[in-house]
């Protein structure tokens, strides 16, 4: 994966980029420019498909549009990287923690009388999918040991991959299931990625206690019908490098639970007191 230093500052109008070296040019520059500036205003980013170059044999990009927040957060953002700067200096640190994002071509800024008005940032795109439709393929079937087996693993490969994560002081903005990408080039051994990290913040490991289990409850929050309350288990089982739970690790289970319920019923106002399976079987 390319460091800082392979980024090259371009100046198109009133839009800065910083380019990757050896797959852009200022004809890419202008096209994302003239794309950004298209955009209509939205309080969260827009992200778009992206083909490059404008013939017949175009690869394809992903890239997401971010406009500029009102009211007090206007002036936070004053203080403050823009959100595609943040995701690209966050992906740079992933991946040199030995993590998996989507590579950044390219980002932009764009400001106004020295304001940030809206910024943007061009990845590749992923062949994969995400992690729901990624287990949903491994639902259970009568007889089908090997597919079980497979979901099993992942899982816990899963749930070490997100405890690594934290051990490292990275807290992720919003980890929910469908903000981890899933290539399956080795079935045995599936290659996560982790997308959207543009609120992805990194801190001495020690100060990060009470933020992971806030990534743990976005995770757990998400109603999955294919995922049954073993599959949950293994996963919190993979994350706390365990064979079985003791009394701590109970704790932290009966706490995530309680948390799930009351979650479930602020946001998607589902009844908190039917069993946990049909808590999280449905939406509604």
């Amino acid at each position: 994966m390319p460091t800082a230093v392979d980024y090259r500052p371009m100046r198109v109008g009133q839009w800065d980029f910083w380019m990757l070296t050896d797959a852009t040019d200022s004809t890419m520059a202008e096209s994302l420019a003239a794309y950004g500036d298209r955009q209509i205003y939205s309080k969260h980013p827009q992200t778009l498909a992206f083909a490059w170059p404008p013939d017949t044999q175009t690869r394809q990009y992903f890239l997401k549009v971010f406009h500029r927040r009102r009211g007090l957060s206007m002036f936070k953002d004053l203080l403050r990287w823009t959100k595609a700067r943040r995701f690209w200096r966050q992906g740079l640190a992933l991946s040199a923690a030995g993590f998996n994002v989507p590579l950044t071509i390219a980002y932009g800024e764009k400001r106004l009388c020295g304001k940030p008005h809206r910024s943007l940032v061009l990845t590749e795109k992923i062949d994969g999918q995400p992690v729901p439709m990624f287990l949903s393929v491994l639902a259970y079937s009568p007889g089908d040991n090997a597919q079980i087996e497979m979901k099993r693993r992942a899982l816990l490969q899963f749930g070490q991959l997100v405890r690594r994560f934290h051990d490292l002081g990275f807290v992720h903005g919003d980890l929910v299931a469908t903000n981890v990408f899933v290539a399956t080039q080795n079935a045995l051994a599936p290659t996560f990625y982790l997308m959207d990290n543009d609120r992805t913040q990194h801190y001495p490991p020690w100060l990060t206690l009470s933020l992971r289990k806030r990534n743990l409850l976005q995770l757990n929050r998400m109603p999955l019908p294919h995922i049954t309350l073993q599959d949950r288990m293994r996963f919190l089982r993979g994350y706390l490098k365990i064979a079985r739970f003791g009394k701590t690790h109970r704790r932290l289970a009966v706490w995530l639970e309680r948390k799930t319920r009351q979650r479930r019923c602020e946001i998607d106002g589902v009844d908190p007191t039917v069993s946990f399976r049909r808590l999280m079987a449905s939406h509604h």
